[in-house]
């Protein structure tokens, strides 16, 4: 990371050379944002990627670029410490969400803390439009069997965002069905193809996986009479 930090960091100096040729170059500073279960434990200095024993060789430690990067890790922070945040509503509750979403028992487990968040995002239309957004990402990363918990917790801000959530979780359901029947449907087609030509390749692979369910209609209709996987998906 500390290396792709540095990448960012010379694009961005690149860009400030081209739009002010003679000027000093101005700071850029490198944060990350981390949500790695149990924290972060990598390289947080370029120096860190190198050989400590090649660094130990007189005079080169001071030829190597200098760089460090803040890491603003979130698995080591609490409720509290990211609640008390100079920050508005929405970008508190982002981090909240980034922070809990790998594991839907906390997830759960500290949404009270933040109900007093959702409840200030869910005053203005446009912090409801961004609380619909922050709906859909929980029914999206959630364990199913966490679901029914999530929804009661939802019942607690209110009939309208009740009524919010179960409309997106209902959406959300039917496009998980919708998405299953294809992906069944493509996995159907694949084993007659590979079936009948004894194989199938990277390119018609990225071919089916790219189809339309007309596409996926047409790739059956002519898999009985095709003499070769050309015919079948051929345009």
């Amino acid at each position: 990371m500390p290396l792709r930090m540095i990448s960012y960091q010379n694009r961005i100096w690149d860009r400030f050379v081209e739009e002010h040729p003679g000027a000093p170059l101005a700071p850029v500073i490198a944060v990350l944002v981390s949500h790695v279960p149990g924290g972060w434990t990598a390289a947080r200095a370029f120096k860190e990627l190198f050989d400590p024993a090649v660094m130990a060789l007189s005079g080169l430690i001071a030829l190597v670029p200098r760089f460090s990067m803040i890491v603003d890790d979130l698995a080591q922070l609490s409720n509290d410490d990211l609640a008390t945040r100079p920050l508005p509503a929405f970008p508190k509750l982002a981090l909240w969400l980034l922070r809990d979403a790998r594991d839907s028992a906390r997830l759960v487990a500290s949404f009270d803390a933040w109900i007093p968040s959702m409840l200030e995002l869910d005053r203005t239309r446009s912090g409801r439009n961004s609380f619909a957004v922050l709906i859909t990402y929980m029914f999206r990363v959630i364990d199913p069997m966490h679901q029914d918990a999530l929804r009661a917790k939802l019942r607690k801000l209110g009939s309208y965002t009740e009524d919010v959530a179960m409309t997106i979780a209902e959406q959300l359901r039917k496009e998980g069905i919708k998405e299953g029947i294809k992906k069944g449907r493509i996995n159907t087609l694949r084993s007659l193809l590979v079936f009948r030509f004894q194989t199938l390749g990277a390119k018609y692979e990225a071919r089916l996986k790219t189809a339309t369910p007309k596409t996926i209609d047409r790739y059956f209709q002519r898999l009985l009479t095709a003499d070769s996987l050309a015919a079948v998906f051929e345009d």
